[in-house]
């Protein structure tokens, strides 16, 4: 059974008693590849279903919502926060770049959405629409490393992907999107130590790194972690405690926050989207 980084979001739809074929025509909407039948079928037969046209939050479905640490404000697939999640979806610069970013899993969310600010100048994304999008969109918490290499990889992984898995989703977003924003020396110079391990590492492995080599590949490892440490600021020098609670607002967010007309009963279609604006 093939898993998929949308699995809760799946889960919502099945919650609402979605139809394969209402399923089918959502996850293409969304642009994700469909999802294996025996994956729609193993998360059928363990969500719980709510099958009247005004949703409501059942016991079953708390209890199902716990196991998951999801937010019983996320249980309605129609609820304001699915759907503004769900936005990002159909935007295809700005949900590249989050889906990047999101594949550093210590990138602060703070840090995410001024990342995304700094690319396209979005108006109305918050740190609460990137941690929903997270979770129901693009968690690859249940997946081993090799399920989730392959899932990216199906999916046509670019550079910029193979990059921010190595924990460089910055230079990632450079790469995918020529755009060299938020780039610091230390953020720099850190990728060019990392790929100098890396290519020493992968030489090391197959048997094919002479003893220049290796003394070559290690100096230079070497002299970039001390140019690392020269210009790292000294506030960056320690840990910090990152902050992922507080909800940070980028400026006209107003423009997202009209009512969204959306019934309790009807699938979300293309029409009941705000689209993101720019300045």
């Amino acid at each position: 059974m093939d898993r998929a980084p949308y699995e809760l979001y799946l889960s919502l739809m099945l919650i609402r008693n979605y139809s394969d074929e209402q399923i089918d025509e959502e996850i293409r909407l969304l642009g994700f590849a469909l999802p294996d039948v025996e994956l729609v079928d193993y998360l059928r037969e363990e969500t719980p279903t709510v099958k009247r046209r005004t949703f409501t939050v059942t016991k079953a479905a708390q209890a199902w919502a716990d196991s998951r640490y999801l937010d019983h404000a996320l249980l309605n697939v129609h609820s304001k926060r699915v759907i503004k999640a769900r936005k990002v979806c159909l935007h295809s610069r700005i949900r590249h770049a989050l889906e990047l970013c999101l594949l550093r899993p210590d990138m602060p969310w703070r840090a995410i959405v001024q990342q995304l600010d700094e690319i396209g100048h979005v108006i109305g994304l918050t740190e609460q629409m990137v941690r929903d999008y997270h979770q129901l969109f693009w968690s690859f918490d249940h997946m081993s490393l090799p399920a989730k290499r392959e899932y990216l990889e199906d999916a046509g992984a670019t550079e910029g992907t193979l990059t921010a898995m190595g924990g460089h989703p910055h230079v990632g977003v450079a790469l995918d999107l020529g755009i060299h924003v938020g780039l610091s020396d230390v953020e720099r110079l850190s990728f060019m130590r990392d790929v100098a391990f890396t290519r020493y590492a992968r030489d090391a492995s197959v048997g094919v790194l002479s003893a220049k080599d290796a003394k070559d590949w290690s100096f230079i490892v070497k002299d970039m972690m001390s140019e690392i440490r020269r210009v790292q600021p000294p506030s960056e020098q320690s840990p910090v405690e990152l902050d992922a609670g507080v909800i940070d607002l980028i400026p006209h967010i107003d423009y997202l926050e009209q009512e969204d007309d959306t019934s309790a009963g009807d699938p979300v279609t293309e029409s009941n989207l705000i689209p993101f604006s720019s300045r």
